[in-house]
């Protein structure tokens, strides 16, 4: 099992493809978009890669984390899971400021997840936790098995640290 980071979208989103078993993976945050040019990449990725899409799990609803969705819906059909707390957010286009950003999205997440609550994709067990403060419904993804936890933008890497 390996998690390899993909930089996607004009802010940078850091799209976790999560390898489950063999060629099986998931995608955590698919944040590509088209007017950035890579609408496809991870739909490329996945070809190149010889890999086989198990699920798309989104850690909240913004626009840079779900962009991507479309082309990779276009190219199969697999479910997507997010926090019964973003289905709000993940419709409106004004709430996840992808109308103010020159392309509007709205998605419906196929599963809704509770806290706690566990998906079993390929044998392997992700559990949600809730994580609210970025968005009302965000949440982080533990995978035990890997000894990963997987954030979205609960958490954000800063270039300075400042102690007092």
């Amino acid at each position: 099992m390996a998690v390899k980071i993909l930089h996607t979208g004009p802010l940078g989103v850091n799209t976790a493809v999560v390898t489950l078993c063999g060629n099986r993976v998931m995608i955590v945050d698919p944040g590509a978009c088209s007017f950035c040019g890579d609408e496809e990449l991870l739909v490329r990725y996945l070809d190149d890669q010889k890999l086989d899409l198990a699920a798309i799990v989104l850690t909240h609803g913004h626009f840079d984390h779900i962009w991507g969705i479309e082309g990779i819906k276009n190219k199969t059909d697999i479910k997507i899971y997010a926090s019964e707390d973003e289905k709000e957010l993940l419709a409106d286009t004004q709430l996840n400021c992808s109308a103010s950003c020159g392309r509007p999205c709205s998605i419906q997440a196929d599963v809704y997840l509770s806290d706690n609550e566990e998906l079993t994709l390929c044998g392997i067990t992700v559990r949600m936790i809730k994580t609210p403060g970025h968005t009302e419904g965000s949440c982080c993804y533990i995978i035990e098995d890997m000894k990963a936890l997987i954030s979205g933008d609960t958490l954000f890497r800063s270039e300075e640290h400042t102690s007092e």
